[in-house]
């Protein structure tokens, strides 16, 4: 696919990042044999090409090059429109090349794009500044479409997730443990109050005055083996007779 290409006079590399602009912005157009392509195979889908936050894109760009002589590939880059309002969203990175492209060869170069902005569709634009012989700047558009950028799908999985579930659970054990630690003060003193009671009603029921005032203890409840017998005879312990 064949796109217009901007002619400009050598001003300077430095000055090159206004050059990614809409193809419709290019107003000084040269007809050069330059045939700039960007392949999405990777991102592709039935509805258009995705590019997803905080996710790298990968694009396969290629430049060819049908001129009689030789030109030099110098950097290539991007931007992102709004394409109701007209203006720039996002300038994407820059990336030197250097490399001379023969008359009749073709290159291929890797460009990576990332982003981390709101969801829309919106126009991307990728292009190549190339120079010639004679020192003259040209940009080449490879790709100039609507695209949509979305955010990522949430999963279970995702490290940042596995962190928050961790933290809301330790949130949640430390919160049940300081419920647990409350009703266990207000309900163990109430149990040991209520044994300390229970305890006295025994030993006062089976504990009885006399007129005298000593104690007598009621013995009905212990069983009878455990009682010693009292009145029996004193035994009488036995000496042996010395043999003479």
């Amino acid at each position: 696919m064949r796109f217009p290409v901007l002619f400009l006079p050598a001003v300077g590399l430095a000055s090159t990042a206004q050059l990614f602009t809409r193809s419709e912005a290019l107003n000084q157009q040269k007809d050069l044999n330059l045939t700039a392509t960007a392949n999405f195979q990777s991102t592709l889908s039935p509805l258009g090409i995705k590019l997803v936050n905080r996710e790298p894109t990968k694009v396969d760009l290629s430049l060819r090059n049908d001129e009689e002589k030789p030109v030099t590939l110098q950097l290539v880059g991007g931007s992102l429109w709004d394409a109701a309002a007209g203006k720039s969203v996002k300038n994407l990175t820059s990336v030197k090349v250097g490399d001379v492209v023969d008359a009749g060869a073709e290159i291929h170069f890797p460009y990576t794009i990332k982003v981390d902005i709101i969801e829309a569709d919106l126009l991307l634009n990728l292009a190549m500044v190339v120079t010639t012989e004679t020192g003259d700047l040209v940009t080449v558009s490879a790709f100039n479409q609507t695209v949509s950028v979305v955010d990522p799908p949430v999963s279970v999985f995702d490290p940042q997730m596995v962190f928050l579930y961790l933290l809301l659970a330790s949130g949640c054990a430390g919160a049940l443990y300081a419920v647990y630690g409350k009703w266990m003060e207000s309900v163990t003193p109430k149990r040991e109050r209520r044994a300390g009671r229970v305890k006295s009603q025994v030993v006062r029921e089976t504990v009885t005055t006399t007129s005298t005032g000593n104690a007598v203890f009621d013995e009905s409840w212990i069983p009878e083996h455990h009682l010693k017998k009292q009145g029996g005879k004193k035994a009488v312990p036995r000496t042996r007779s010395r043999r003479a």
